[in-house]
Order: C-alpha cells, then structure tokens, then sequence
C-alpha cells in the first residue's frame, strides 16, 4: 500500500470511529456537567443552611439579651421604687422620697448629656478635614517653600554657628 491509500484508509476507518468516540465523550461529559450541577446545587444548600443555623443562633442570642435586659430594667424600676420609699420614711413623707429620687434621676440625665456632649466635642476636634489653606506649602526646585499668593517671598536670614548651640548659661552670664 502506498502512503496515499494508508491515508485514505485511515481517514475512513477514523470517520467510521468518529462518531462512536464523540457520542462517548458527550456522554462523559455529560455525566460531568451533572456532576457539577449536582454538586453546586449541595453546596448551595449547604451555605443555605449554615445561614440560617447563624441566623438561628444570633436570633436566640439576642432574645436572651432582650429578656435580660427586661428583666434588669424591672429590677432597677423596683430599687428606685424601694429607694423612693425608704427616703420618704426617712424624710417623713414618701412624696419627699419620689421627689427626691426624681431629681436624682434628672440629675444623671444632665450629666449624662453634658459627659457624652464633651465626648462629641473632642471627637469633633480629633478629626478635621483638610482644606486647600491648610495644604503644605509647595516647595520651589531649591526646596523654599513657595510664597503663597499676594504675599512677598520671605527672607531667610542664614544662622551663625555661635547661635546652634544648646548652651545658653554663657549667654545669661
């Protein structure tokens, strides 16, 4: 056989076993894309459900909260009642006693504001926002700082070495 005829042999033998080899393949690649999908379908299910198991438990954390803080709040509504009493004995009337639990009370109130008013205001201190005066001074190619506009450049006067040093005594002698 010559190298034509082994082609042309070839060729319709691989045309005979083309289609069986690309109904495979489609077949194994479909089983694959299933696969997959089977796959990405679980695993969405699964971030689904550790969601809501979050959910779940940041939901009981909270009702906990709530109902500790319920039932702290009876219990301080309670001791400001037995506290109003017990100055109203004391003082001989329990009017004194809730007056005098009331004014306590405003009293916090005031103080509470005027602490977290201080707090706004040195929050408000702390940060600033930059404006272009506040901008550093551009500096010229030899590294002065340009004159900012409608003023006159400033001199500098060049320092004499007698004025670096750190020893003033000899000066106030």
């Amino acid at each position: 056989m010559s190298t034509k005829e082994k082609q042309k042999h070839t060729s319709e033998q691989g045309t005979r076993e083309d289609p069986a080899k690309i109904e495979r393949i489609a077949g194994h690649t479909a089983g694959l894309v299933e696969d997959l999908k089977s796959w990405l379908e679980l695993k969405i299910e699964f971030v689904l459900l550790d969601v809501k198991e979050e959910m779940k438990a940041t939901g009981m954390q909270a009702a906990y909260q709530v109902g500790f803080f319920a039932v702290l709040l009876v219990a301080g509504l309670f001791g400001l009642i037995a506290l109003a009493f017990g100055l109203g004995t004391w003082l001989g009337n329990p009017a004194w006693g809730f007056l005098a639990v009331t004014g306590l009370l405003v009293l916090v109130a005031f103080i509470v504001k005027w602490v977290g008013k201080r707090k706004g205001t040195a929050k408000e201190a702390a940060t600033y926002d930059l404006r272009v005066d506040d901008a550093p001074p551009k500096l010229s190619g030899d590294g002065a700082p340009e004159p900012l506009a409608g003023q006159p450049p400033q001199q500098l006067k060049p320092l004499k070495t007698s004025e670096l040093t750190t020893d003033n005594h000899a000066k106030d002698q």
